[in-house]
């Protein structure tokens, strides 16, 4: 199989949206695009994740994040990832859109470490 195939392509409920690719992309919630056009007013948090711990340690190359925040309340309103783990990470940030949970809120979370979920602390502003 080549890097570039396409396993299977899924979607979860509230949203989310998977594609078993290597590495794996993962989004939840509101695009950039959508937020602007429902009138939200956010920041947008993005990065190259190729040399993190967890990427490097997969040799995972070509990965990085996105996540749209709402500025007034720190509430998430989307996530996009694209990496190692980010089928289980996306299911962090689809936890987060549901409850209403800030940005805060998830930094204050213990996370094990080195794992996916505990990169999720970078990837929200």
């Amino acid at each position: 199989m080549k890097d570039y195939d396409i396993l299977v392509i899924g979607s979860g409920a509230g949203g989310s949206t998977l594609v078993f690719t290597m590495p794996p992309l993962a989004s939840v919630g509101l695009t950039e695009e959508q937020a602007k056009s429902k009138g939200y007013n956010f920041k947008v948090v993005a990065g190259d994740t190729e040399n993190w711990y967890i990427s490097r340690r997969l040799k995972v190359k070509n990965t990085g994040f996105k996540t749209i925040i709402e500025e007034k309340t720190g509430l998430i309103l989307g996530a996009h990832i694209c990496g190692s783990h980010a089928e289980e990470v996306i299911n962090l940030f689809a936890q987060a859109i549901r409850n209403d949970l800030t940005s805060k809120n998830m930094k204050t979370m213990v996370y094990v470490y080195p794992t996916g979920s505990s990169d999720l602390t970078c990837m929200d502003g």
